[in-house]
């Protein structure tokens, strides 16, 4: 088959249900020669901050001097942004090469895919003879497609309410997914607080996990706004100060946990520093000037991430900002809405992706009926632009897919007036 073509089928694979499991992913691995097996591996689990400390740590590793890759999920423009080996996406050849291998028995087994784009990903870290791949866990931790290697390091993010349909209605339950991570003898990280941390050191107890736990540590921060955060921490016998480009108060959090999964894997300061230095991760308070506004993208898309941007977001736009929200199906809707509309000045709804997945607008306009609604979001955007003041803010939240659609608009005229903010 020619790429285009395996590229068609890949996509048709999204219209396969989710199946929790790891038996499909395992037989796709062995049919590949098992790859998974030819590298150390970091999994990374967790509801919010997991894409962030993944990027961090693999940015780190290679300050360090390591060949390292990561694997992440959704991606915002362009599949191959899943697949990044020693911070260059891996070309689309390359995966069709090994997507034309996996067809048939992807097909046999009803794969979807996220399950191919997993096997995958392991065949193409393989083929590049990485040290290290740092895998971002897709949903849960015990029964999610990434969780068939056998990790030297298992990190596990902030815990909150999401896909509780799957994962359990508690912290607690939750928890327990992520921590089905967790392996004997093999160390661990957590920046979990809470319920979800006392069952996560329940689980670490029970396997035998050494477990390093973020609150163990002393954290500093300075928060430079737009510029990013100065951050010191002092634990486990180690001190560093390190400077990010991470914007939010929330992220000071997520690269601390990178800074001690760096140290759990004997990491040096100096490797750590650039390695934070050097991190970047889109879609995250990503700032742009588009047409004369101000554009701000992030894909917080759960209560408790909406809650946390819209704190950042009264700091960083204190003269308000209108606001573009599209939500896929199953999430909480209101409880999204609610924190990021407290200081918008508009309200523009849409559809963050067509078909099935998406939230309907009329569902979204029954929360809040005095907002406006448009159905396309490249259209929404032309809407919530023209509500926009000249030298105003807009921005484009809810959910990581509408982040992806619209950042490739908004990026290209950037690119073109060159008026990145």
């Amino acid at each position: 088959m020619k790429p285009e073509e395996l590229r068609s089928w890949l996509f048709e694979r999204k219209n396969v249900g989710m199946r929790p499991g790891l038996t499909r992913v395992r037989s796709m691995l062995q049919k590949l020669g098992n790859p998974e097996r030819e590298f150390d591996s970091i999994l990374v689990a967790g509801t919010n901050g997991k894409g962030s400390v993944t990027a961090s740590l693999d940015s780190c590793l290679m300050a360090g001097g390591y060949s390292s890759a990561r694997f992440t999920s959704p991606h915002l423009q362009r599949v191959t942004e899943r697949f990044v080996i020693n911070g260059q996406e891996a070309s689309f050849d390359h995966l069709a090469q090994v997507l034309a291998e996996l067809r048939d028995e992807a097909d046999r087994l009803r794969a979807s895919f996220f399950e191919i784009t997993t096997a995958a990903a392991f065949r193409l870290f393989a083929d590049a003879k990485v040290d290290f791949g740092v895998i971002e866990v897709g949903l849960g931790g015990r029964l999610d497609a990434t969780n068939v290697v056998e990790p030297v390091l298992s990190v596990i993010t902030e815990i909150g309410l999401d896909h509780t349909g799957t994962l359990g209605e508690t912290l607690a339950e939750i928890a327990k997914e992520k921590a089905g991570i967790l392996r004997s003898g093999v160390p661990a990280v957590t920046s979990a607080r809470g319920q979800a941390l006392r069952e996560i050191k329940c689980s670490a107890a029970r396997l035998g996990t050494p477990l390093l736990t973020l609150d163990e540590a002393s954290i500093s921060h300075q928060n430079l706004g737009w510029s990013g955060l100065k951050i010191g921490i002092e634990g486990w016998g180690k001190t560093i100060s390190v400077q990010s480009p991470a914007v939010g108060t929330h992220q000071v959090r997520n690269q601390a946990l990178a800074i001690a999964a760096g140290w759990a894997i004997n990491l040096p300061n100096e490797s750590l520093k650039r390695g934070i230095k050097n991190s970047v991760w889109q879609g995250r308070l990503e700032r742009f000037l588009y047409r004369g506004r101000e554009v701000v993208l992030d894909g917080a898309h759960n209560p408790a991430a909406a809650r946390i941007v819209s704190r950042e977001l009264t700091k960083l736009l204190p003269a308000g900002y209108t606001l573009l929200l599209g939500i896929t199906k199953g999430k909480d809707a209101l409880g999204v809405l609610k924190p990021l509309c407290k200081n918008a000045n508009h309200l523009v709804l849409t559809e963050a992706v067509s078909g099935p997945k998406g939230m309907p607008v009329s569902e979204l306009k029954a929360l809040c009926p005095e907002s406006d609604s448009v159905i396309d979001p490249v259209q929404a955007l032309g809407a919530a632009i023209e509500q926009t003041p000249t030298g105003g803010a807009l921005v484009i939240a809810g959910s990581l897919y509408l982040v992806g659609v619209l950042r490739e608009i908004v990026m290209t005229d950037t690119v073109k007036s060159k008026n990145r903010v």
